[in-house]
């Protein structure tokens, strides 16, 4: 109930962006997605006026500049497939939209599927690293977690620096 007042008060606060690019849905999925109700999701996933997004960067872009693997640009709705909603923003380090958060982290199938039909065209968006979704429900996302060492991140992939290094 805090958070829904909390977005009731200031709605434009699903767009703000912390250093690393996230917003609070990429919050949202982070952190006890497998509790999260569909219904708050729907609440973080709502319509927001289109010029809200019109002045959002990757600032973080500018700062860790990598050749081989840019962070995708920022989709800019257009009113036809491009939705105004936070659910359309990938975060500033790895290209992630919360969808890439939600899937690696057990979200439920119902928050899936809220995600999905929030920005339809999020399960083909890929991250700096071109891994979709399904990667990364897969397990070859960073947020893959050792459920027997709290705290430790895998690296399924075999990825230790490079992400798209083979094991």
């Amino acid at each position: 109930e805090i958070l829904q007042l909390l977005l009731t008060a200031s709605p434009l606060a699903l767009l703000q962006r912390d250093s690393n690019g996230r917003t609070p849905l990429h919050w949202l999925m982070w952190y006890h997605c497998p509790d999260r109700s569909p219904a708050l999701v729907f609440d973080f996933c709502r319509h927001l006026p289109k010029q809200d997004f019109l002045t959002i960067t990757n600032e973080k872009d500018k700062i860790v500049q990598d050749p081989n693997f840019a962070l995708p640009a920022l989709p800019r709705p257009d009113g036809s497939k491009i939705p105004h909603n936070a659910a359309i923003l990938p975060d500033a380090v790895f290209g992630c939209l919360p969808l890439h958060y939600a899937v690696a982290n057990g979200a439920s199938i119902k928050v899936v599927r809220v995600l999905l039909e929030a920005f339809p065209l999020s399960k083909n968006v890929t991250d700096r690293y071109g891994r979709t979704p399904t990667h990364w429900c897969l397990g070859a996302g960073e947020f893959s977690f050792d459920k027997s060492t709290p705290g430790k991140v895998l690296h399924v992939s075999g990825e230790q620096q490079n992400p798209n290094a083979t094991p």
